[in-house]
């Protein structure tokens, strides 16, 4: 598989804004390939960096978006000081991921993408306020991150895609999602988690209030505002006296799970059309001594610093899943590169037709799929969710 991206010439200047959580998928790719201990030849861990090249040159390809921005987080935030012990049971982050954190914004900005932060403010606000002007603006926004708190940002023109597990597991969040999956509307998210409480980020909740209970609340009353404004509408005595006992704490809460959507942006969204850098996203390739992206990213202008091989039309043979196995043996040792087909251009949307595998340049295989995910055959699955399965 051969990326390319196109340049801003190529193209009509469209509508669509692609808004990544810098920090968010950082931790994701992380974790996902932290057992791979990618280094450069001089000892600077990359597997973070790399992970995350790799998933956003994937989602370019997939959503080729005219305007893209990358959210990163500045410290501390008004969270803090509304309450200090926000956030304050998590751990330090691991040393190998901290070093690799400039390089990762390097390559954004070699990519072409405008990175804002903004002192004071979580990157969620700066993702929550750069999508609502870029709804004002006329643009269809999506939104990447494996942050459940943005859950609440969905809305007709606003998507999420939450990235699950690894750099590969997306699922597309919209309000028919959330309502099927949660029982709530993107606009009572805030509330469920005000209610229910959330543990990632130390905020409490209501005692005796968990997740079962807060979603009967507000499917019954819809919105935190309504039960605290008149909690004697509530028939069970328990839950009327939690919320009248509760009830500054239960503003608080509600204030800290709310992203804000009037952060002093230092740029508009018509200042954050993306136009691909490829000679600087090539030497970026180059000094981190990333080889397979150079050989898979079409760096048309780039100069010496990457190379592309030939484009090969392989004859692949078809499998079944029972065979799929005989294929993939080995796949601890030798890494397979795998493809999605599917219906539309991102196969998390259209309906998923199978599944490319390439081990070697004349070594390939092709697997039809048919159905829901639940259906797929069982060494499919079992070999997506083997971490010690190495993966292209």
């Amino acid at each position: 598989m051969v990326w390319r991206l196109p340049k801003r010439e190529e193209v009509n200047l469209g509508n669509k804004m692609l808004i990544i959580d810098g920090h968010s998928l950082a931790h994701r790719a992380f974790h996902a390939l932290k057992d791979q201990q990618l280094r450069t030849a001089e000892g600077l861990p990359t597997s973070a960096v790399y992970g995350v090249a790799t998933m956003v040159l994937r989602l370019l390809e997939d959503e080729t978006p005219d305007y893209l921005v990358v959210a990163e987080d500045l410290g501390k935030t008004f969270r803090h000081e509304l309450y200090a012990e926000y956030k304050g049971t998590r751990k330090e982050l691991d040393a190998d991921l901290c070093c690799q954190f400039p390089y990762i914004k390097e390559f954004y900005e070699s990519l072409g993408a405008q990175v804002i932060g903004v002192v004071g403010y979580e990157a969620d606000d700066v993702i929550g306020t750069m999508a609502r002007q870029a709804q004002e603006a006329g643009l269809e926004v999506c939104v990447v991150t494996g942050d459940k708190d943005t859950f609440q940002l969905v809305e007709d023109g606003v998507c999420i895609y939450y990235t699950r597990r690894g750099i590969t597991d997306l699922v597309r969040v919209t309000d028919a999602y959330l309502l099927e999956k949660h029982g709530l509307s993107a606009g009572q998210w805030a509330d469920f988690k005000a209610l229910r409480g959330d543990p990632a980020d130390n905020i409490p909740g209501i005692p005796g209030i968990g997740e079962k209970t807060a979603t009967k609340l507000l499917t019954e009353f819809q919105s935190l505002d309504a039960l605290l404004s008149d909690p004697e509408q509530i028939k069970n005595e328990k839950l009327k006296n939690l919320l009248i006992t509760h009830k500054e704490d239960a503003q608080r809460w509600q204030e800290l799970t709310t992203i804000r959507r009037d952060v002093p942006l230092p740029l508009k969204p018509s200042a954050c059309q993306f136009t691909a850098d490829y000679e600087h996203l090539g030497a970026f390739f180059q000094k981190m001594e990333f080889r397979s992206l150079q050989s898979k990213l079409k760096l048309k202008g780039s100069g010496p610093q990457a190379t592309v091989g030939e484009v090969l039309t392989p004859v692949s043979s078809i499998v079944s899943g029972e065979e799929l196995p005989a294929f993939l043996e080995g796949s601890a040792k030798q890494p397979v590169a795998f493809q999605f087909l599917a219906t539309e251009a991102t196969w998390q949307r259209g309906e998923v037709l199978g599944v490319a595998f390439s081990k070697t340049h004349d070594d390939h295989c092709y697997l039809p799929l048919s159905g829901e995910k639940q259906s797929w055959p069982e060494p499919l699955v079992r070999w997506l969710a083997d971490p010690e399965a190495r993966k292209l």
